[in-house]
């Protein structure tokens, strides 16, 4: 007497059959398509080492914009006296300093993965 496979058992080998053929048929080598470590970390160092650059512009940008509004201050503070533009001169030379410590921050935390990478 002859037993004829459940539909479940026919879908189960069918599905290892497929398993077997597709795996037959793998790539070699996963590196066709993943860069490796070495790769990964040289793309990581020259992102960082690109945001390092843009951020040390940044910096010396906002360091520029400080030193004229600090000499615009002192020029308002030497003349006439105009209260609201010796006040308005205060709270941007404030907001700058600002702005400086927190591209200052983010360029230690890029120099610090930097030297952590290496």
């Amino acid at each position: 007497m002859e037993t004829h496979p459940t539909s479940y058992d026919h879908d189960r080998f069918a599905i290892d059959r497929r398993f077997q053929m597709s795996s037959k048929y793998s790539f070699q080598s996963g590196q066709d398509f993943h860069p490796g470590t070495s790769e990964l970390h040289a793309r990581e160092s020259s992102n960082l080492m690109r945001a390092r650059h843009e951020m040390e512009m940044r910096l010396a940008s906002l360091r520029e914009a400080q030193r004229d509004l600090l000499q615009q201050l002192k020029a308002a503070q030497s003349g006439a006296t105009d209260v609201s533009r010796i006040s308005w001169l205060r709270t941007n030379i404030l907001q700058m300093n600002s702005h400086i410590e927190s591209v200052s921050l983010e360029l230690a935390r890029i120099n610090h993965k930097l030297r952590k990478s290496n």
